[in-house]
C-alpha cells in the first residue's frame, strides 16, 4: 500500500510519501517492510514518485533518468516536457508487450525557470496533466488515496480556500494529510515520511510523527 502527496506551491513543489511496502502472494498480503525509495531522485534535480506495479515504477525512473542525462529537459515548456515523459514510458513499456498496466507517476521538474509538478497516470492513458498553482494545485495517489484526499480537501477548505499555499505551507500540509494516513489506515502505510521539494534546488528529509507540526526543525 502507498500514500504519495503533491502540491504544486506559490514557491515550488512539495512531494511527500510514507515508508512501507507491503508484500503480495496472489491476493494475499504477507509482510510489511519499511523503505526510503518511493521518492527517487534523478541528477538531484529531477523528483519522481510511483504507485502501482513495482517494476514499471523501476522502469521509468530509468527512463527519466535517461532522458535527464541526455538534455531532454533543457529549453521546453511544461507540456513539452511531459509529453516526452509519457511518450517515453510508454515506448518503454510497449518493448514487453504491455498493453494494460497500474501505474500512476508525479514528476516534479523545472520549466522556463519554473518548478512544475506533473502526473502520469494509467487511468488516464499515461497522458500528462499538469497541477496549476492557481488552481488545481494538489494531488494524491495510491491506495491511501480514500484517506488523503479528504484530508487534503478538507486542509485546503480551511486555510486555503481562495489561495495557495507557501513552499513551507505545502510541507506542512503534505506531512500532516501523511501523518494523518499513517495514523488511521488499516495496514500497510507507515512511517518514516520521506519529503523532497522543488525549487532552485532539491532537498530531501525524513519526518516521524512526534516532529510533525515543526517540519522546519527536522
Amino acid at each position: 500500500m502507498t500514500a504519495i502527496v503533491g502540491i504544486r506551491c506559490k514557491d515550488g513543489v512539495v512531494v511527500g510519501a510514507d515508508g512501507s511496502v507491503t508484500f503480495v502472494q496472489g491476493k494475499q498480503q504477507t509482510i510489511e517492510q519499511p523503505t526510503k525509495k518511493k521518492l527517487r531522485l534523478i541528477g538531484e534535480e529531477v523528483i519522481v514518485a510511483c504507485s502501482g506495479q513495482v517494476g514499471l515504477g523501476q522502469r521509468f525512473n530509468l527512463v527519466v533518468e535517461e532522458l535527464w542525462n541526455n538534455g531532454k529537459f533543457v529549453d521546453k515548456a511544461p507540456m513539452e516536457i511531459g509529453k516526452l515523459l509519457a511518450y517515453s514510458g510508454l515506448m518503454d513499456f510497449k518493448e514487453t508487450e504491455i498493453t494494460h498496466f497500474d501505474l500512476t507517476c508525479l514528476v516534479a521538474y523545472v520549466s522556463n525557470e519554473k518548478p512544475v509538478l506533473c502526473e502520469l497516470s494509467s487511468s488516464a492513458n499515461f497522458q500528462p496533466e499538469l497541477k496549476e498553482e492557481d488552481d488545481l494545485w494538489f494531488v494524491s495517489i495510491g491506495s491511501g488515496q480514500r484517506i488523503v484526499d479528504p484530508f487534503l480537501g478538507f486542509l485546503r477548505s480551511v486555510f486555503w480556500k481562495d489561495s495557495t499555499p507557501s513552499l513551507q505551507e505545502g510541507i506542512f500540509m503534505a506531512l500532516w494529510s501523511l501523518e494523518h494516513a499513517c495514523e488511521v489506515n488499516p495496514g500497510g502505510i507507515d512511517e518514516p515520511i520521506t519529503i523532497s521539494i522543488r525549487k532552485k534546488s532539491i532537498q530531501r528529509a525524513f519526518f516521524r510523527r512526534t516532529n510533525y507540526m515543526n517540519p522546519a526543525d527536522s
